[in-house]
């Protein structure tokens, strides 16, 4: 078996594909090997490079992604737990006023 890429029609790569020793490569297969390194691989004129500009790469790196649901679990926790908290501040803050204003026995 020999691995080729396989690239689409602008010349970037979508895939490696493994061919028996007797297949032939055809229109849409390369057999050069893709170099480490390259983000967005293209084969434009015998050779790969890269596909996209710099800034399109930073840009594509820079996104955040969006929260896990275990990451929104625990933020909403944290919150409960800080409003359990404060609640309970102000009950204890209300007794003490209740019980300052009770007569001394």
């Amino acid at each position: 078996m020999i691995k080729v890429m396989r690239i689409n029609q602008e010349g970037y790569f979508v895939e490696d594909v493994l061919l028996e020793d007797w297949e032939e490569t055809s229109e849409g297969l390369v057999s050069l090997e893709v170099p480490a390194g390259l983000y967005f691989p293209r084969y434009v004129a015998g050779e790969w490079v890269e596909g996209k500009s710099q800034e399109e790469i930073d840009a594509i790196r820079n996104v955040v992604a969006p929260k896990t649901d275990i990451e929104l679990l625990k933020e909403a926790n944290t919150l409960l737990q800080l409003n359990v908290a404060d609640q309970n501040q102000q009950f204890s803050n209300f007794m003490d006023y209740i019980f300052s204003a009770l007569p001394a026995s």
